[in-house]
């Protein structure tokens, strides 16, 4: 799918699977995006805060560091608009509870220009807490190939537009 859809438009990923917000933030603000300039950056962080070990916190905590990290891109890359993806639905009412509060909070931050943000949550669940089957693995947390195309299919029309339509970037 990432080859599919964004390699051809220059796309790099920096995700590292596992990752915090407090880790992608510490790698923000030590030299990880120094030297780039992108046109639009997307955001797709906090789920590994939701698990109790070492990274974990209070949906507040979650969304705070969401909110941190889109500040800390906001100022090493001005120019760049940034598409911030809510969480994805989880496997059970406990976990689907919580992304709700989190992408509630976080959505606050789409200011319509500079940071768009993106629930796809609709699209993953039948109801809070029943993800759609088919489109996660087993253990109704990661994506599936279904999945992982839905994503690209639902993210791709605020992709475009924030890069003005251009298929080069």
């Amino acid at each position: 799918m990432w080859k599919a859809q964004f390699v051809q438009k220059r796309a790099a990923n920096y995700g590292i699977g596992g990752d915090s917000t407090r880790q992608v933030l510490y790698r923000i603000e030590n030299g990880l995006i120094e030297e780039i300039s992108p046109r639009v950056v997307v955001l797709m962080i906090g789920t590994n805060n939701l698990y109790g070990d070492f990274n974990a916190g209070t949906d507040e905590e979650i969304a705070a560091g969401i909110e941190a990290v889109v500040s800390a891109v906001r100022g090493k890359l001005p120019d760049a608009k940034i598409v911030l993806l809510g969480l994805l639905p989880r496997q059970n009412d406990y976990f689907g509870k919580r992304v709700a509060t989190i992408n509630t909070r976080i959505g606050r931050l789409d200011d319509g220009a500079a940071v768009r943000f993106l629930d796809m949550s609709a699209e993953f669940q039948h109801a809070l807490g029943k993800v759609k089957p088919e489109l996660y693995d087993k253990d109704q947390l990661h994506l599936a190939g279904p999945g992982y195309e839905a994503w690209a299919r639902l993210m791709q029309p605020l992709f475009d537009a924030l890069l003005g339509g251009a298929q080069s970037e």
